[in-house]
């Protein structure tokens, strides 16, 4: 969805007020008080609250377009030099905007909205297959260990990299999330790299 400027205000006050009072505080009263408008001068710029999501999952997607495919695009060692930037990538996208994290990490928005859970798995899903793609490169150069299935790398990845943000996150941000980012990249690569 390509955005309008004002369109593009509305996310951004969207993810203030994430950052301020998490996802529960994103109502379309507390969006049109941020941008200054009225809440029915706001449906001019979104259909409702559900399309602001989208734009925002949407913008989401986009950074990890690029997160993920500078690295598919890149002839740099696979496997070490590309996972290892994807992650670092990861770390400083959720350290940059850690109510992105509220967001993201958020399964109760997502389960009663199917829409908004299409999108959400389309993203996912978008993120596995580009860790897939280069660990299985990774793998047939011999830089990866081959006794242990990608899909499982993949896994272990996420669901670390999902617990490591959501502690973060919970603890209202008391730790550097880059030095344990690089805690766990040291034991993560132990684990995978051949």
């Amino acid at each position: 969805m390509e955005l309008t400027a004002r369109q593009s205000e509305i996310v951004d006050k969207v993810l203030e007020i994430m950052a301020k009072g998490g996802i529960q505080s994103v109502t379309t009263r507390n969006i049109a008080e941020a941008v200054g408008v009225s809440e029915p001068a706001l449906y001019r710029h979104f259909k409702d609250k559900q399309e602001i999501l989208l734009a925002l999952l949407d913008r989401f997607m986009d950074i990890e377009k690029e997160i993920i495919g500078d690295q598919d695009s890149q002839s740099c060692e696979q496997g070490r030099c590309a996972i290892r930037q994807i992650f670092g990538g990861h770390i400083e996208l959720f350290y940059g905007q850690p109510h992105l994290a509220s967001l993201i990490f958020s399964e109760e928005l997502f389960l009663n909205n199917e829409v908004l859970l299409k999108k959400m798995l389309e993203v996912m899903d978008f993120i596995k297959d580009g860790l897939l793609k280069i660990l299985k490169r990774g793998v047939a150069a011999g830089h990866i260990r081959n006794d242990i299935p990608v899909e499982h790398v993949v896994h272990i990845y996420l669901g670390s990299l999902r617990l490591l943000v959501t502690k973060w996150h919970l603890s209202g941000y008391k730790f550097d999330l880059r030095e344990a980012g690089n805690q766990f990249w040291m034991s993560f690569i132990k684990l995978i790299f051949a």
